[in-house]
C-alpha cells in the first residue's frame, strides 16, 4: 500500500481490499482543479470607500503578479494555481513520488519560489503610505474578485489579494462591526 521501502504484495485482508477499491476510484475520477469554481463570490464587505482611486495601480500589480506566477508555473510544469501554491505539481507526482527525497526537495524549492514572490508583492504593498493600506488592499481584492474586472480568456489568479490577508481581515472585521452596530441601533 504505497510503502516504497518495503516489498509489495496484494493483501487479501480488509485493508488491502479497501485500498484497492479506493485506488481504482481515484484513478477513474477526474482530478479536481482550480478551474472547478471559476467565479467565486465577491464579498462587498471588503470594499472600502475610496478604493476606486487605486484600481489602475492595483490592476498593474495584479498583471505583474500574474506574469511572475505564470512564469513560475511554466518553469515547474504546474497547470493550475493551487498546484504552484502548494508545491504539489500533479504531472510530476507520479515519477517523483517513489523517490521521496527528490519529491520533497522539489516541493520545497517550489514553495520557496512562491514565498519569494509573495514577499516581493508584500513589498509593493508596504511601499505605499500606511494611511492608504485599507483602500489599497480593497482595490487588490476588487481587481481580482469583482465580476467587472474579470478578464475572459486569461488565467485568473485568486491568490493575489490574499498576500495581504491581514489587511483584508481588518477590513472584514471593521465591516462586521459596523453592521452589528447598525443592527443594534435599529433594535434599540
Amino acid at each position: 500500500m504505497e510503502r516504497w521501502d518495503k516489498p509489495t504484495y496484494i493483501s487479501n485482508g480488509a485493508l488491502g481490499k479497501l485500498y484497492r477499491a479506493a485506488a481504482s476510484r481515484m484513478q477513474s475520477a477526474p482530478a479536481p482543479s482550480s478551474s472547478a469554481q471559476s467565479s467565486p463570490a465577491f464579498d462587498p464587505d471588503l470594499e472600502v470607500p475610496g478604493f476606486e482611486e487605486f484600481l489602475v495601480s492595483a490592476e498593474e500589480c495584479y498583471d505583474l503578479y500574474a506574469e511572475k506566477l505564470s512564469t513560475l508555473m511554466s518553469y515547474y510544469g504546474a497547470e493550475h494555481e493551487d498546484e504552484i501554491l502548494t508545491g504539489n505539481i500533479q504531472n510530476r507526482l507520479l515519477y517523483l513520488k517513489k523517490d521521496n527525497k527528490r519529491y520533497f526537495e522539489m516541493k520545497d524549492r517550489i514553495i520557496d519560489s512562491v514565498e519569494g514572490l509573495h514577499k516581493e508583492v508584500q513589498g509593493w504593498f508596504r511601499s505605499r503610505p500606511k494611511a492608504e493600506a485599507s483602500r489599497w488592499a480593497s482595490a487588490w481584492y476588487c481587481v481580482t474578485y469583482h465580476p467587472e474586472h474579470r478578464r475572459p480568456g486569461k488565467k485568473h489568479f485568486w491568490s493575489f489579494p490574499w498576500i495581504v490577508c491581514d489587511e483584508l481581515l481588518k477590513i472584514k472585521k471593521s465591516s462586521k462591526r459596523r453592521r452589528q452596530q447598525a443592527v443594534q441601533s435599529i433594535m434599540s
